[in-house]
């Protein structure tokens, strides 16, 4: 009895990077737990979860962002490894969550994930054939701790482009096209169930209802103003505009 828990502790492991502060929830048995519903097995056995920050420092603003390699054996006791990340919220007492929740931004992303998203990759399968992903596939939502558990796209080779070297063309290119393919399938969607946007999508980040990042908002502006002083095409055209937002 004292080996087999020797072993159970030496195989089921859980391993946190000590400078990411990442929930105190995330625990084994929760992602144990979470990948039995997702995979449909309740025999899964989780042996390794490491836990490690997704992105690095101010990277986000918005939430946190927590990566987690699972070592685990399925029912066909095959073992297997994959990469999930988990988005959740600020910690109650955090200014930012203070700041952050009257624009319900973590709620409407959860139905997003949980209930919008896969409806919209549906009509793009069936529609026009359209296999590759737009988004990432939802692993879990848990309303209850405002989180998100999705597929890590990284795997197959998607990444952040820098904001600084910007998009070239090609690339440019393909995300209006992917672009386009959202929008077309929510238009869909709505046709399908109108007013499924009603209630909770009638209103973006940057709207008249909410004041919490009003001088964030501001200076953004002022900014973009104060860059185009020097355009003399385009500073015609949209300086007035914007000195009047």
């Amino acid at each position: 009895f004292v080996r087999k828990q020797l072993n159970d502790s030496i195989m089921s492991k859980q391993v946190v990077n000590e400078f990411h502060v990442a929930p105190v929830w995330l625990t084994r048995d929760y992602v144990e737990q979470k990948l039995r519903l997702h995979l449909n097995d309740a025999t899964l056995k989780l042996n390794e979860l490491q836990i490690q920050p997704a992105v690095a420092n101010g990277e986000n603003y918005s939430s946190v962002m927590t990566r987690i390699n699972v070592d685990y054996t399925d029912k066909t006791v095959k073992n297997k490894k994959n990469t999930y990340l988990v988005k959740t919220t600020f910690a109650d007492k955090d200014p930012t969550a203070f700041m952050l929740e009257p624009y319900g931004i973590y709620v409407r992303e959860i139905d997003m994930y949980e209930d919008v998203l896969p409806k919209m990759a549906e009509i793009l399968r069936k529609g026009l054939g359209e296999h590759k992903q737009l988004f990432a596939g939802t692993m879990n939502v848990d309303r209850e701790r405002n989180s998100i558990i999705f597929q890590d796209m990284s795997l197959q080779g998607f990444f952040v482009a820098d904001r600084i070297k910007q998009l070239d063309r090609e690339h440019a290119h393909l995300a209006l096209e992917k672009l386009a393919l959202f929008h077309a399938s929510s238009a869909v969607l709505n046709e399908q169930q109108p007013g499924i946007f009603a209630d909770k999508y009638e209103r973006c980040f940057f709207n008249k209802h909410t004041r919490g990042y009003q001088p964030m908002m501001e200076n953004m502006i002022k900014a973009l103003e104060l860059s185009l002083r020097d355009d003399k095409e385009l500073y015609p055209r949209y300086g007035e505009k914007l000195k009047g937002v």
